[in-house]
């Protein structure tokens, strides 16, 4: 990461996988791929009722639930297949993940910012970019290896890779 990559405001962090774009969409947008490297459960809502695989759109709204003792909820900004998938998270934050082709790998960019920097969120800002790093790095490790890198065992709140 690069110093200019991380602000009050928002952090960068990017990441190369050696799957294909549309797999890489898959892995970011589906409940069954964003368990594989990222959540214990996740649920998408529209108006009301659980989606089923079925396409999400902006609008739709999402319940995460890590392994370990955490759940947030929030509700999507923007997405288009294979190329972008942004959705709030928590009150103040935003995610946006970029995907980009390059030569038949997928280069992911998440951008997180934060909508109130000079609030008491700054530990938490500063908690979801080491975490992202984390579970990027298993997006990766998941995606090209098949090897889930999270403890699931034993929970420990200072383990990195819960």
């Amino acid at each position: 990461m690069k110093a200019s990559d991380f602000s009050k405001e928002q952090f960068l962090l990017k990441i190369l996988l050696r799957i294909p774009v549309a797999q890489t969409f898959r892995l970011l947008t589906s409940e069954e791929g964003l368990c594989s490297w990222f959540l214990g459960e996740v649920k998408f809502f529209r108006k009301e009722y659980s989606l089923n695989n079925n396409t999400l759109q902006a609008g739709d709204q999402y319940h995460f639930k890590w392994q370990k003792d955490f759940e947030a909820t929030g509700e999507i900004i923007s997405i288009k297949e294979n190329e972008h998938f942004h959705f709030t998270f928590g009150q103040s934050f935003k995610v946006f993940f970029e995907i980009k082709n390059i030569d038949g790998l997928s280069e992911i960019s998440l951008r997180q910012t934060n909508s109130d920097p000079q609030t008491a969120n700054e530990f938490a800002f500063i908690n979801c970019c080491i975490c992202w790093s984390f579970f990027l790095t298993n997006l990766k490790s998941v995606a090209e290896f098949n090897i889930d890198l999270r403890e699931t065992q034993y929970f420990n709140e200072s383990f990195i890779n819960q």
